[in-house]
């Protein structure tokens, strides 16, 4: 998520039509890492029932930096500067929902 993210941001910052590409190849790669992690945790309720809820995060976040790019397109940079907090804080809530679900493997592994 973080590649798509920046390849996002590069691409607001320089509209460079690579960068799109980029970004869209990053969340494919997402939605490919979401769905092995639903068959790795198939015997798992609880890390299924996170995986639900960090699908939904990453799906807004989607959303948003999706908004992000065609508000740049428009050329409009008040809606780009308006929408990007809660971007950051998506990003933040994503990076969180992986470090609790790393912690809770760790634990697993470890019993």
């Amino acid at each position: 998520m973080l590649k798509a993210e920046y390849a996002n941001r590069n691409y607001v910052i320089t509209e460079n039509g690579n960068n799109g590409d980029h970004y869209q190849t990053s969340v494919n790669s997402v939605t490919a890492d979401l769905e092995n992690l639903r068959q790795l945790n198939a015997d798992n309720p609880n890390q299924q029932q996170k995986l639900g809820g960090l699908e939904l995060v990453i799906a807004e976040k989607s959303t948003v930096m999706a908004k992000i790019t065609n508000f740049r397109q428009g050329k409009n940079m008040a809606e780009v500067k308006s929408i990007r907090p809660r971007g950051a804080f998506l990003t933040e809530d994503i990076l969180r929902r992986l470090e609790e679900k790393k912690d809770e493997e760790r634990r697993l592994l470890s019993e």
